[in-house]
């Protein structure tokens, strides 16, 4: 009887901790790696005003696709990579003023997650969103 409970059990969930490991943060953009201390913020700060003070949920956002794409993930843990990077990308985009060039980017990277999910139509929206977007500051 055990070994059939055993047999159905659900695996553990083998999620990292919500902080950006140092591995992960020299893989992230130059201004995550400036917000996370490791390069001169320079004109990033600038650059970002708009959304400077909620450019750590972006990094994250990064940080879980990242996670995203390790191999031997399950399915269940790709999936919540997946949509905490859409739950941060998606928190910095409302926070973006109209035509802000960096919510170009936002959903960019949203389409990214939706199209790793499988949601194509979803991330196909995302892009066109993008599009409409100015390329750079």
């Amino acid at each position: 009887m055990v070994g059939v409970a055993l047999a159905h059990a659900s695996p553990a969930l083998a999620i990292l901790p919500y902080e950006i490991q140092p591995q992960e943060l020299v893989l992230l953009p130059e201004y995550c790696q400036a917000a996370g201390g490791i390069k001169p913020i320079g004109d990033w700060r600038e650059k970002l005003a708009p959304v400077w003070d909620h450019i750590h949920h972006a990094c994250h956002g990064y940080k879980f696709l990242l996670r995203s794409a390790k191999p031997l993930l399950s399915k269940q843990e790709k999936l919540f990579y997946l949509q905490s990077a859409l739950d941060e990308f998606r928190y910095v985009a409302e926070k973006c003023p109209p035509n802000f060039w960096f919510c170009r980017e936002l959903h960019m990277q949203k389409g990214i997650a939706y199209s790793r999910m499988g949601r194509t139509k979803e991330a196909a929206e995302e892009y066109y969103i993008a599009s409409k977007y100015p390329l750079t500051p």
